[in-house]
């Protein structure tokens, strides 16, 4: 007795009971799809036996991320004018920026007074 399928099974199937089983490598209801590796479908499609990466992904299976741009941070930074100069940092709190300047301040002293000390000694 013949087998009838609702499709054709072609080349890489064999009609049996109403459908079409098809040979290791192959698929679709007419066995006329290649099939991909099982990790193509994380992050692609198949598409004839390959692979086709969504965007951001590539290699064989689509398993390999692709390096993105490092961010832009945009930092908001506070200039301290102290001593006739000015500084600049990034701060993140006012309690941060409150100990930052005091360090500034402190380091512009000691340098102020080094200065005096070695103009001093010069003369």
């Amino acid at each position: 007795m013949t087998q009838v399928c609702q499709a054709d099974c072609g080349t890489h199937g064999v009609c049996m009971g109403g459908a079409c089983r098809c040979e290791e490598g192959w698929t679709g209801s007419g066995c006329d799809q290649r099939v991909c590796n099982p990790l193509c479908v994380k992050h692609g499609s198949c598409k004839d036996g390959k692979c086709q990466c969504h965007q951001g992904w590539n290699g064989e299976h689509c398993t390999i991320g692709k390096r993105r741009p490092p961010r832009v941070c945009v930092c908001v930074c506070v200039c301290v004018c102290v001593g006739g100069g000015s500084v600049c940092h990034k701060t993140p709190s006012q309690t941060q920026l409150a100990a930052r300047f005091l360090r500034v301040k402190r380091n512009v002293e000691m340098r102020k007074r080094r200065e005096r000390d070695m103009q001093g000694r010069l003369f």
